[in-house]
């Protein structure tokens, strides 16, 4: 597999048809994100990989007989070293449909256990403008700005900061590129909801409460703060990824309004070995 230039990306867009509820994806290949993009062939061709973080987003054209020896060799000799390097726990593979990815535990990483899972992906349908009245007593609601990110006095703020430079590469970039909604008790950071892969008019969750305030709703509240503030952005497409088994994650996107639209199968690629 090659890496391809910023403005050889095209070439691999096609390859990634069918998984458009990965946002990353359509963000890596506009740059809006420093990805890298792979390709096995320029010329003809049949796999491609996108990879950002934690995320390694694979897709094989339909029909096509898949080399697994050579995908193996990718992961084995360059994938698993440079996540070796980047002192990664782990990672984790979204790929396109079809039979061929049934063999990739056993043909790309015959000598690794790998995990499989369950997630789903949902969209923002509607929403409850009357979100603000379930703000319990006691709690305030901001956005994600330069005033709050830049105030020492915030209890917690670490928590949020580590979280604007997740995908972003500063957090000047992020309150250049991404924004969000939060929820403060006193002077305490409790909750928060923050774009991430902005695109055009889409853009994805992510979402967090402070564990010693969680069930009381402000999941619920802060999402429904984001989302209007999303609208007003001009954002009309909102996607929110968990795991099947994250029951309160899914339970607090139909709250807010978000309807579910598919679910998908992933691969969790251990980095580092566990020990028995």
């Amino acid at each position: 597999m090659d890496i391809l230039q910023p403005n050889e990306y095209e070439l691999a867009r096609p390859l990634f048809q069918g998984m458009d509820q990965h946002l990353a994806i359509e963000a890596i290949l506009n740059g809006f994100v420093p990805g890298t993009v792979y390709l096995d062939d320029r010329k003809n061709p049949t796999l491609a990989a996108a990879w950002f973080s934690h995320r390694f987003h694979l897709a094989a054209a339909p029909g096509v007989e898949v080399d697994y020896p050579h995908l193996n060799r990718f992961f084995q000799n360059e994938i698993i070293p440079a996540a070796v390097e980047k002192k990664m726990e782990g990672f984790l593979i979204f790929y396109s449909e079809g039979v061929w990815a049934e063999q990739i535990p056993a043909s790309v990483f015959p000598e690794k256990k790998i995990y499989p899972g369950e997630r789903e992906y949902y969209e923002i349908s509607s929403v409850d403008t009357g979100w603000r009245r379930n703000l319990p007593a006691g709690f305030s609601l901001c956005e994600v700005d330069r005033w709050l990110l830049e105030d020492d006095t915030i209890e917690n703020l670490d928590w949020l900061l580590e979280e604007t430079t997740s995908e972003r590469e500063s957090v000047g970039a992020f309150l250049e590129n991404s924004f969000g909604s939060a929820i403060l008790y006193d002077n305490m950071l409790v909750a928060w909801c923050l774009s991430e892969y902005n695109s055009g008019s889409r853009c994805e969750v992510g979402i967090a409460t402070a564990d010693a305030y969680q069930k009381r709703g402000l999941g619920t509240v802060v999402g429904s703060a984001f989302v209007e503030q999303a609208i007003a952005r001009g954002y009309n497409q909102i996607g929110w990824h968990c795991w099947k088994r994250n029951i309160p994650s899914w339970r607090t996107a139909l709250r807010i309004g978000y309807h579910k639209t598919r679910d998908y199968p992933t691969y969790y690629v251990p980095v580092v070995e566990e020990e028995n």
